[in-house]
């Protein structure tokens, strides 16, 4: 019984052995078309990871006999991994592995790099070096170009300040509206005089130089007053009193229209056109020198008439400067005369002991009355005769226009005259 029974039980496992066999057999020979694709494909085999599938599956036909547990571990043990191994995995990889990879990489390299480099770097160089260069740069440099005020210095060192460049001018002195016309900046009011210089013949005019019409002033509005330095004393108080910025000007001497003309441009912004007046009186003055260059040096007395009196110019005053820069010697150089002091009393003794070679007259006031009183003493005072200049007759009246005072950029004209008389 027990021997029918051990039999039984060994034809069932030979039929569960044949039967795995032939599974065997079959499915190794089934997938033989596939082959190709695993071996041609290496990387699957390389990652063991999809192996997973518990398609081990071929355990189908051992769901009947599992009753049996032992006997199924011991026989199976060779076979069963060869079955496991070679015929489950091989279509799982086929289908699974190859193409995993392939969207895998696709979508994570090319969507990752391509918005991280081009936005990143992008907005962060662009905006960061523009605004911080440009505003710094140009504000500067629209700073730099700050007003300065106009100032106007005055011989004895008082400064005249204003915010802006004045546009209403007022001169005072005849040479100096002439000057400023030629600079182009045209005077709105000036001095009364008779014998105003066609390029300011029309300009308004406003009472005599030490004393001017204070309402035709404040009708002018004049936003400065150009006036002689010497009536400062008495002029500043008033003008300041109705409210009128003043300049003092020295303007007496030859020197002084030149220091002025330099000034002037600089300080109204007309220094080209201060340049070209210079270098022109400059020419004409070469031109001079070099016509009395290496003649003999006339000893020159020059008189100065007025209604009361007569007195001597000195080498400050302007005709006095002229003289001396053509290389005459005026007397008065030998009675130390203190100095910039433009005119001293006349005395016939020194006169006599000089004994000047050329005499020159200069009137103050009506020209034709004055001219009356010059021949009246030269006849009438025989002490005159005695010297060499009216023995000699050298006695010449200069024209008031151009030596009663400073004419301006006219005193180039005077000093071509005065050549003339001094050097026939």
């Amino acid at each position: 019984m027990k021997i029918a029974k051990l039999l039984s039980l060994i034809t069932v496992v030979a039929l569960l052995v044949l039967l795995v066999a032939c599974t065997d057999t079959a499915t190794r020979n089934a997938p033989a078309t596939n082959a190709p694709t695993v071996t041609a494909n290496p990387a699957p085999v390389v990652t063991p990871a999809p192996v997973t599938p518990a398609p081990v599956p071929v355990t189908t036909p051992a769901t009947t006999p599992a009753q049996t547990p032992a006997p199924t571990t011991a026989p199976a043990t060779t076979p069963a991994p060869q079955a496991t191994a070679a015929a489950a995995p091989r279509p799982t990889q086929t289908q699974t592995v190859t193409p995993a990879p392939t969207p895998t990489r696709v979508a994570t390299q090319t969507p990752t790099q391509t918005p991280t480099q081009t936005p990143t770097q992008t907005p962060t160089q662009t905006p960061t070096q523009t605004p911080t260069q440009t505003p710094t740069q140009t504000p500067t440099q629209t700073q730099t170009p700050a007003p300065l005020p106009f100032v106007l210095v005055e011989a004895d060192g008082t400064r005249v300040v204003l915010d802006r460049v004045p546009t209403r001018v007022v001169a005072l002195s005849v040479n100096t509206a002439s000057v400023l016309a030629e600079l182009g900046i045209m005077p709105v009011g000036m001095a009364t005089t008779a014998r105003a210089p066609e390029i300011i013949r029309d300009v308004p005019q406003v009472g005599a130089p030490r004393s001017p019409n204070i309402e035709q002033l404040r009708a002018l509005n004049p936003d400065l007053v150009i006036a002689n330095i010497l009536f400062k004393p008495a002029l500043q108080p008033i003008l300041r009193q109705h409210g009128f910025t003043a300049y003092f000007i020295d303007n007496q001497r030859y020197s002084d229209v030149i220091a002025n003309v330099e000034m002037f441009g600089r300080a109204f912004g007309r220094t080209e056109r201060s340049n070209q007046v210079l270098n022109d009186i400059r020419r004409r003055e070469a031109a001079i020198r070099q016509r009395v260059q290496g003649r003999p040096s006339p000893i020159v007395m020059i008189i100065f008439g007025t209604a009361d009196s007569f007195s001597l110019s000195t080498e400050f005053s302007y005709a006095g400067e002229m003289a001396r820069m053509l290389g005459a010697r005026n007397i008065t150089s030998g009675m130390n005369v203190p100095l910039n002091v433009q005119t001293i009393p006349l005395s016939m003794e020194n006169v006599l002991a000089a004994n000047p070679q050329v005499i020159l007259r200069i009137s103050h006031g009506n020209p034709a009355e004055m001219q009356s009183m010059f021949e009246r003493e030269f006849t009438q005072n025989p002490l005159w005769g005695t010297m060499s200049a009216v023995q000699n007759g050298r006695v010449i009246d200069l024209p008031v226009d151009l030596f009663f005072s400073n004419p301006g950029l006219a005193m180039v004209d005077a000093l071509e005259q005065l050549a003339r008389v001094l050097y026939p």
